[in-house]
């Protein structure tokens, strides 16, 4: 029990840190945010999985049920849709784009940008991207949990977390299209620490990943990439708010 009590203090103390900072460094970003989801929203949701919350990932939701923009349909159509695509971004495409890499500050990954913290009803929809029929592995498979994915493909990329009892309970693990599940080193706690960390030092997560933002919005952007033009007009936080 004292081992729970410590990761709801770190939980919370990292998320505190983390919520307060994007208030008033990022607040588009943090207006995506949802109010909580209560103890029966989690008790469906975790009877839809087949297997409990790690505690670190109930504790998130119980304050938040994840953010806008996992989904399409959360800020409205391509404005160009229904083609044809200008053949340079205009203000409406741009204006677009903005809403969506503002979704992004949950951490870096993704084929597009910064992965997006997915609704529990998103999770269990996402589900299925793990616990396909053709993968193997058998239950174990079932227990890993989404709980981030791709800003424009939420499904097909995201980051779950094993709920599996073991060594890596609680740790984030991967998936892909067409490729296989991998539980990484990192506990849930430990990535919401070096979240806030990097936000209240102005410096890199540690794989390298730099805090940047234009406007209100707040994504992460390794160095080697910073210079591409998807990240045209966010700035490093060091620089930001100086």
């Amino acid at each position: 029990m004292a081992r729970h009590g410590e990761l709801i203090a770190r939980t919370n103390t990292a998320w505190d840190t983390i919520e307060a900072w994007m208030e008033r460094h990022a607040p588009q970003s943090h207006g995506y945010l949802r109010a909580g989801a209560t103890e029966e929203q989690i008790s469906v949701a975790e009877g839809e999985l087949g297997c409990r919350l790690p505690l670190v990932m109930r504790t998130l939701y119980l304050r938040h049920d994840g953010q806008l923009g996992c989904h399409q349909d959360d800020f409205g159509g391509h404005p160009h849709a229904d083609g044809p695509l200008p053949k340079a971004p205009d203000d409406r495409s741009d204006a677009w784009e903005g809403k969506w890499k503002a979704a992004g500050f949950m951490g870096p990954g993704g084929i597009h940008w910064g992965y997006n913290w997915l609704r529990l009803d998103e999770a269990v929809g996402c589900a299925w991207q793990i616990h396909g029929d053709t993968v193997p592995g058998g239950d174990p498979l079932r227990r890993y949990v989404p709980f981030m994915a791709d800003a424009l493909d939420a499904g097909m990329f995201g980051v779950f977390v094993d709920a599996n009892d073991g060594p890596t309970h609680g740790h984030l693990g991967t998936w892909g299209d067409a490729e296989m599940p991998e539980v990484t080193d990192t506990h849930l706690v430990d990535h919401l620490e070096d979240l806030a960390r990097a936000l209240t030092t102005r410096t890199a997560l540690r794989h390298g990943e730099v805090p940047c933002l234009r406007g209100g919005a707040l994504t992460w952007i390794a160095p080697s990439e910073m210079d591409e033009e998807q990240w045209e007009g966010f700035v490093p936080v060091g620089r930001a708010l100086t």
